[in-house]
Formats: C-alpha cells, structure tokens, sequence
C-alpha cells in the first residue's frame, strides 16, 4: 500500500512575499507516535522503531515546554542518537528531498527515551514516513 504525505513548510515576513514548499513525499508506512511528557521526567522509554535507510520523512514536534526536552534513541545511556528542543518546544522536519541527511543518520532506531527538564507537561508528536 503506498501512503502519499503533504510535507510542508514556509515562511512569511511582514512586507515580504511569504515562500513555502508543499511536497508529496510517497512511503508505505506511517510511524506514529503520540503522547504527553510529564514535567520532571527522566528518560521515560517510549517504544517505536523503523529502518533509517528507508525513512523518506520526518516531523517531530514537542509543545511549549518551560525547560529542555531531550529524545535519546536506542539507548538512554549511550544513545545512537540525541535530539534536543530548547524552552520554548520546536519541531524537527526532513523529507527525502532535503539536501540535509536523515536526522537519524544510518542506525535503526529500536525505542526511544525522552526527559523533560522543565516543570510542566509537553505533548510530543512524532511521524515518521518509511518505505520498505
């Protein structure tokens, strides 16, 4: 089954022509992971995983936190891979037609660890595109 996904982006500045990209980016599976992050919390495990080899599409977005949130992949201790969202929350977005490589880098990613340094609860949203 091939899902077809609308990756979009812009941006709009006060008297300036506003840009933005809409793109189709095709895959097969929709990783999806959706939950609240509670303040205080220390590398709460959160089970997903997908081949990096075959992601066509990421969006990872965390809501206004009031402190660091921290995602830690495959391991809490020596993680593969680290991500971080300042105060404020943030997202990270990649499609496969980015001249950027894969957040991810090579390494399959198997679970998820997550901390949020900050006193209040966050909603994390995570969508990943992958073609097998």
């Amino acid at each position: 089954m091939s899902l077809s996904q609308i990756f979009s982006c812009g941006w709009s500045a006060s008297g300036g022509a506003a840009v933005s990209s809409s793109p189709t980016i095709t895959g097969d599976t929709a990783v999806m992971l959706n939950f609240t992050l509670a303040g205080s919390t220390t590398n709460q495990e959160q089970q997903i995983g997908f081949d990096c080899a075959n992601v066509k599409g990421v969006l990872i977005t965390v809501t206004d936190n009031n402190g660091t949130v921290t995602l830690k992949t495959n391991n809490s201790g020596a993680p593969d891979h680290t991500k971080t969202w300042a105060s404020g929350g943030g997202e990270t977005f990649w499609s496969s037609r980015s001249s950027e490589t894969n957040p991810f880098g090579s390494t399959d990613v198997t679970t998820t660890f997550w901390t949020n340094a900050g006193s209040a609860s966050v909603t994390v949203n995570v969508r990943i595109l992958v073609n097998s």
